[in-house]
Order: structure tokens, then C-alpha cells, then sequence
């Protein structure tokens, strides 16, 4: 299971009318993680407010080793109020996810003062009710485009609950 810092345990699942973002990354990653967290905090802050609040966007550590929940409660909402880091200790469950996602990591070597960079995969997955994943965008993708297809991709879960 992913924990959060208060102990919830999240699925990979969208609750009704909600577009739940995932993505795969580490606090300590020197350049891809914050610069998709804040292209995804820009894209939210681009939507209406009564949009806005239906995006649930939760960042899973792919480095469970360093990253504690203290850690993630602090890093993921830095970029936006609401958005929480999860993690889990049971590495063949996290390998199972990402695989599950089509996303990638894989550790570096050690340096002498035991530091090491974990390379991995950059996208940001929307997901549906049933847990399948109805949009990826690359990092690189740019804020403007991220809020352009969540305001899409919430405007018809709206039409299509009517």
C-alpha cells in the first residue's frame, strides 16, 4: 500500500468527479521532479476554482529508502496546498505500480559519501474511476497544455454525470 504522512492509504483510482494526477518521482531529484511539480501547480492555478478542486495530484517516491512520509508531507505540498507524497516500503508493490503505469526508475551507482541519483521516467498520469489511465503527459509538456486538457477532461466528467 501507498501511505501518506497521516497514514491514509491511497489507490490509483479516481473518486467521483475528480481527475486524480500521478506521478512517480523522489524530493531529492536535482531538476525533472520540482520543475514537473511546478509546471503541474501552474496548470492547476491556470483552471477555474470549481475545477481546481477536483484535481487530486499525489507524487509516489521511486526512493522509499531516503524519502520518508515526513519528508513527502513537506516537499509535494510545497508546491500546492492539498497534494500529498506517498510511499511505500515494499518494493515489489512499488515496482508493480510503476511497471503497471509503463513509467521506469532505476538507482545509480553509490558515490563514496553514499549519495547516489535515481534516473526514472518524467510523465504525469490522469486517471479514470476504474483506475486506467486516460492521459500522460511528459514533463516537458508545459503548464498551458496541462490546463488546457484537465479543463477538458473535467468539463466532460461533468457532462457525462448529467
Amino acid at each position: 500500500l501507498f501511505r501518506s504522512a497521516t497514514g491514509d492509504d491511497r489507490a490509483f483510482v479516481a473518486e467521483p468527479d475528480s481527475i486524480p494526477s500521478r506521478f512517480f518521482g523522489y524530493p531529492s531529484c536535482p531538476d525533472v521532479c520540482p520543475t514537473t511539480m511546478a509546471d503541474l501547480a501552474k496548470a492547476v492555478d491556470m483552471l477555474d476554482p470549481a475545477l481546481a478542486g477536483r484535481v487530486e495530484v499525489v507524487m509516489a517516491t521511486i526512493d522509499p529508502e531516503r524519502d520518508t512520509a515526513e519528508q513527502l508531507a513537506q516537499y509535494v505540498p510545497y508546491f500546492h496546498d492539498g497534494w500529498t507524497g506517498v510511499r511505500t516500503d515494499d518494493r515489489a508493490h512499488l515496482d508493480a505500480v510503476v511497471a503497471a503505469f509503463g513509467a521506469a526508475y532505476e538507482y545509480g551507482s553509490t558515490a563514496a559519501d553514499g549519495s547516489y541519483e535515481v534516473a526514472h521516467s518524467s510523465f504525469v498520469y490522469g486517471i479514470d474511476q476504474t483506475g486506467h489511465v486516460i492521459v500522460e503527459w511528459p514533463s516537458s509538456m508545459g503548464a498551458q497544455k496541462v490546463a488546457h486538457d484537465l479543463t477538458l477532461l473535467l468539463q466532460s466528467s461533468e457532462e457525462g454525470a448529467e
